[in-house]
């Protein structure tokens, strides 16, 4: 197969123009698939988006669409023996994969990278059977029982899948119940936070409250006081002076005990002035409705 790899050309492009296409992750996953690359699936832990931008920039090995051959295996090896057969194809081919612990692609990727760059392996035979899984250390779990415990014991008449006895299983059961309390202080830690907020908007409105009631009204400002007792004293001043004028000068005891009770002379009756005026003019000095009729009687 033909190792020439399509030269990329790079342009500096404003984050306006970035942005009109590329929103997120998703969008930038889909514009490298319209750019004719084969990707993993967009589930798997290595789709993130430096490894899509290593992929669009050619930084890293991804085969294209157009140079993508499928061979059949129907029953492909682990996981572990294509990372490492995708780790061979990479250092002849002089490119990283951007594979790592935490960042693997789906096997169905991985078979289809084998199939287009080592089309002649083994695994594409007709014949081949993937090996038996090996079985891990901590699948190996050791029980302590009595040395003739399951001596001449049936085996379980349970149909199925069979599943792990709680002694099996205490490690698991533990990690569990370290996991249930975690939980716990996280839900306990959420539940305080919110309780204080809550104590904490109570305490600020109450806060409020008395600032309000502290606060002087409108009526007892400084301003609206000192306005009011600039009126009374004009006031106050106008009767006192009113009263003077009326009595025709008398002691100024008089005068303070009149301006109590005067405040202002044109709140006396138009229509009594206007009468006694009458009478003056027409009953000779009467000064009242009575002397005006004594007057027209003489």
């Amino acid at each position: 197969m033909s190792t020439n790899v399509k030269q990329i050309t790079m342009k500096a492009h404003s984050a306006a123009e970035v942005s009109k296409h590329i929103a997120g992750k998703d969008d930038l996953y889909y514009a490298t698939v319209r750019n004719g690359y084969y990707l993993p699936s967009l589930k798997s832990s290595i789709i993130t988006e430096d490894y899509l931008a290593d992929v669009a920039c050619g930084r890293v090995l991804c085969p294209r669409y157009d140079e993508v051959r499928l061979k059949p295996c129907p029953f492909p090896p682990d996981k572990e023996t294509l990372l490492r057969l995708a780790q061979k194809i990479a250092e002849h081919r002089g490119k990283p994969t951007g594979i790592d612990d935490k960042h693997t692609p789906n096997r169905a990727w991985l078979v289809a990278l084998v199939s287009t760059y080592l089309p002649g392996h083994d695994i594409f035979k007709k014949s081949y059977v993937p090996p038996p899984r090996v079985v891990k250390v901590a699948d190996n779990v050791q029980v302590d029982y009595p040395d003739d415990f399951f001596e001449d014991l049936p085996p379980s008449r349970k149909k199925g899948k069979h599943r792990r006895v709680g002694l099996i299983a205490k490690g698991k059961e533990e990690a569990k119940a370290e996991r249930y309390k975690r939980m716990q202080d996280k839900f306990k830690k959420a539940y305080l936070k919110a309780k204080n907020d809550v104590d904490a908007k109570k305490h600020a409105e109450k806060n409020r409250i008395v600032a309000l009631s502290a606060r002087p009204s409108r009526a007892q400002s400084p301003r609206n006081q000192h306005s009011w007792n600039q009126g009374a004293s004009q006031q106050a001043a106008t009767g006192s002076f009113s009263t003077q004028m009326m009595s025709g000068g008398n002691a100024p005891s008089q005068q303070m005990s009149q301006s109590t009770t005067v405040q202002n002379p044109q709140s006396r009756s138009p229509d009594k002035s206007n009468t006694a005026g009458v009478g003056s003019k027409r009953g000779g000095g009467g000064g009242n409705f009575t002397g005006l009729i004594h007057g027209s009687n003489a």
